[in-house]
């Protein structure tokens, strides 16, 4: 049986309230990470520095059948303008792969953020390669607004947004 990589992209982007180094400090603290992306129960940080190139964290997602599991991520690049990642999951790492870019753009005192998702699948039946389904672009805008929200200086999420947000699927960002 041949194999073939099925792919697919989307993205998002939001304007938050504050520099951009404070943007990417929301980008690659593991504690801070765990606040912003919806579903995301853990970071840990695998190395001893996060902000470098190579860095590695592992993210633990919530369980239950919503949940995607362990995923390790790696610092491909990193600059004061842009950040990538790339993710694998714990297990079946050789089947999945997903690449997610930060552009900032400080734009006066505020931040210009544009999240770019790369996801690349092996062995996916051809009608599954498609664009990417609505609940990965739900769980990005939402978790991107969480973004805006919590660097821009709001200490906590409100109870209803957090409950609103609990029934997404979670992905790594």
């Amino acid at each position: 049986m041949r194999y073939e990589w099925g792919q697919y992209a989307f993205d998002g982007a939001v304007t938050v309230e504050c520099p951009s180094a404070d943007v990417l400090r929301w980008l690659v603290m593991p504690d801070l990470m765990s606040r912003w992306i919806a579903g995301l129960e853990a970071v840990t940080l695998l190395d001893s520095q996060p902000d470098v190139v190579g860095a590695h964290t592992r993210l633990d997602f919530e369980g239950g059948r919503r949940g995607p599991g362990t995923f390790h991520g790696e610092v491909v690049e990193l600059s004061d303008q842009m950040l990538i990642r790339c993710y694998r999951p714990a297990f079946g790492r050789d089947k999945y792969e997903r690449a997610v870019r930060y552009d900032l753009r400080a734009i006066g005192a505020a931040t210009a953020l544009r999240c770019s998702v790369q996801t690349r699948l092996l062995g996916v039946p051809a009608v599954l390669r498609r664009l990417p389904q609505g609940h990965e672009q739900t769980h990005l805008h939402r978790s991107l607004e969480r973004l805006r929200s919590l660097a821009g200086g709001l200490r906590q999420l409100p109870l209803l947004r957090r409950i609103r947000d609990s029934g997404l699927q979670a992905q790594p960002l």
